[in-house]
């Protein structure tokens, strides 16, 4: 958690529990000690995995106490969502009239003052994945400043990319082009860069894609990878240029359609990113993995 301030830039570590191995900071170089492996034989390498370790910890009561925390279930959190990110220490903070207030949970009080309460033990429904969809506001909301990623074939003419380029720039939202290789793709009879190739993209950068191949085109593994991971997170995906959903082997849903036009595809993009993903399909690939 990081703080910016009038006196600078502040970083707040969080962990799972609300204990640490020690709480006198004189006492860290012992701890970080203890953990390394043995200075004269450097074995063994794992770390916490050998004597050394476990002798810190049974001589000194406060790690006793840290590590029967770790060895318990909350050391292995069900997700992301499930980490409550405690402070550890004690924080006195001050308010504009100079008052000052203990705060023994600095990242649960901060947390709490934006609307993020700590998380239950029955909070993940079953219907996903992972419990932290649960907790995005299902309100629709601008596409500005999303970003959608337009991967082409090796032998692909791109045609209508000016018209899609047009529709994206009146939402606000930024096209890239993805091809096989750097070499110039023709788009609308001229040659373009495009601005990243398969070799260098990841799913990751695009809230939403669009796929655009010749029907008879054997897609690229790292195209497959990258239709297959926007598909099991979320994303909203379309088809055009006479390639369609079923060619890449995905099932048509509310966030995956086949479109006649570019133009089109990128409309029903922006269009589906105002709900940020498709929840239907989250929610569907989680009655299956709960079911499995």
């Amino acid at each position: 958690m990081k703080f910016y301030t009038g006196e600078g830039t502040f970083d707040l570590a969080g962990n799972n529990i609300p204990v640490f191995f020690i709480q006198d900071g004189i006492k860290f170089p012992d701890l970080i000690h203890a953990a390394k492996p043995h200075p004269d034989t450097e074995v063994p390498q794992a770390q916490s995995a050998h004597d050394t370790f476990w002798d810190f910890v049974s001589l000194h009561t406060q790690a006793t106490h840290h590590v029967l925390w770790v060895m318990s279930d909350r050391g292995i959190p069900r997700s992301y969502r499930m980490m409550e990110g405690f402070g550890v220490r004690t924080f006195r903070v001050s308010d504009a009239e100079g008052k000052t207030a203990l705060v023994p949970d600095l990242a649960a009080e901060v947390g709490a003052q934006l609307g993020l309460t700590p998380p239950s033990v029955d909070e993940a429904p079953k219907g996903f994945l992972s419990p932290a969809p649960s907790q995005l506001n299902r309100g629709v909301f601008p596409a500005q400043g999303r970003v959608i990623g337009i991967v082409v074939g090796s032998t692909t003419a791109v045609a209508g990319f000016d018209d899609a380029l047009a529709v994206a720039a009146e939402a606000g939202v930024t096209v890239r082009l993805v091809a096989s290789t750097g070499a110039p793709v023709d788009v609308d009879g001229a040659a373009i860069g495009p601005d990243r190739t398969y070799a260098a993209t990841r799913s990751i950068e695009f809230d939403a894609v669009v796929i655009l191949a010749a029907p008879e085109a054997e897609l690229d593994a790292r195209v497959i990878t990258l239709i297959e991971e926007a598909y099991r997170h979320g994303k909203a995906m379309a088809f055009a240029g006479g390639f369609t959903a079923m060619d890449a082997g995905i099932v048509e849903d509310e966030g995956a359609l086949t479109t006649e036009s570019l133009a089109d595809a990128v409309a029903t993009l922006i269009e589906a990113l105002g709900t940020h993903r498709v929840w239907s399909r989250l929610e569907m690939l989680g009655a299956q993995t709960h079911a499995s």
